[in-house]
């Protein structure tokens, strides 16, 4: 990372801004009005409007980084859709490294005596805290919301991990209106594309120059309208996997006569990685902590069956999961 950093010191801004269809803060007595999603009346809440536009940057003093602007309008149509109201941003972190939330902003909407009664988000709602080791949040719930309320709001997230970008995510368990997503590559930086969802995706590419670089980049942009709830379906373990959205997985990054270096390598590559981590295979090395338990609770158990029963239930019984989504480790397995 160092080396990236310090061969773009001579360089400017790197990512250019998208314009996007919806205006934020713009009242709209139509959505107001609305009371049911005209194509599922069950629906709880839709998502009006999802924006996202992901760009490189590079700022004198603090480096390289990516930033990825949000704004996202909602709908709520019955009290169960009043959690949408809430919103969690969880923020990456590694040593001193750390995403942060900027510019957070955001409006609730009512209907009040045949008048739009617009309310702004205050600080007092805006909650920062530890999620983890690895992980921040920030939380905030907009105000007066209720059956009826539309709500939006806007930030951007401002990431000194520019290899990493998060997963596009088009697909809600509510229904989407429109979504329109930018993602703006430099041309040095080399990505595979993985899309997940059955309904087929045909994003505009635009090739353009950044005149401060003298570099080609591509723009990346996905417009889509009408997307159904993702419904829960019976004996489906995980509903993630088939919810619309596309994953960008960095390849490689070359610089002209600065660097060239590869990063998607071969799954054993992966796998030995994650076993050398000490927060994962260093912990998997540990097996005597639960001896004592485990001969106390194999005492008197004779049939195979019986003994892997007992011991499913004994690791049920001592591990617990802390709500947490990741392959590390926060505190250990023994608890």
């Amino acid at each position: 990372m160092k080396k990236i950093v310090f061969a773009l010191l001579v360089f400017g801004l790197i990512g250019p801004l998208a314009a996007q269809e919806v205006k934020f803060g713009k009242e709209n007595l139509t959505e107001l009005q609305q009371e049911l999603y005209p194509t599922d009346s069950s629906a709880a809440a839709a998502f009006l409007f999802k924006y996202r536009n992901t760009y490189f940057q590079y700022f004198s003093g603090t480096g390289f980084q990516l930033t990825t602007e949000i704004h996202e309008r909602v709908k709520i149509y019955k009290q169960s859709g009043l959690d949408y109201a809430t919103k969690t941003v969880y923020l990456s972190k590694n040593g001193s490294d750390t995403e942060r939330v900027a510019e957070l902003k955001g409006y609730s909407y009512n209907l009040e005596g045949g008048k739009v009664v617009r309310e702004k988000l205050k600080k007092e709602s805006i909650f920062k805290e530890e999620a983890s080791k690895n992980s921040n949040l920030v939380k905030f719930t907009l105000p007066n919301a209720r059956e009826g309320s539309v709500i939006e709001y806007k930030y951007k997230i401002i990431s000194p991990f520019f290899f990493s970008i998060d997963e596009y995510v088009f697909q809600e368990d509510i229904p989407v209106k429109k979504v329109e997503a930018v993602l703006n590559i430099l041309d040095w930086f080399k990505y595979n594309q993985m899309q997940r969802g059955s309904r087929f995706m045909r994003p505009a590419i635009v090739p353009e120059n950044n005149v401060s670089l003298g570099e080609k980049t591509n723009r990346i942009t996905y417009k889509i309208d009408d997307i159904p709830a993702l419904k829960k379906e019976n004996f489906v373990a995980n509903m993630d996997n088939y919810r619309l959205g596309m994953k960008f997985e960095v390849v490689s990054v070359e610089i002209p006569g600065r660097m060239y270096e590869v990063f998607a390598k071969s799954w054993d590559d992966v796998v030995s990685t994650i076993y050398k981590a000490d927060a994962f295979g260093g912990e998997l090395k540990l097996t005597k902590y639960y001896m004592e338990d485990l001969q106390n609770a194999l005492n008197g158990v004779v049939e195979p069956s019986a003994k892997l029963a007992t011991v499913y239930n004994l690791v049920k019984s001592k591990v617990k999961w802390n709500e947490v989504y990741g392959k590390y480790c926060d505190k250990g397995v023994r608890l």
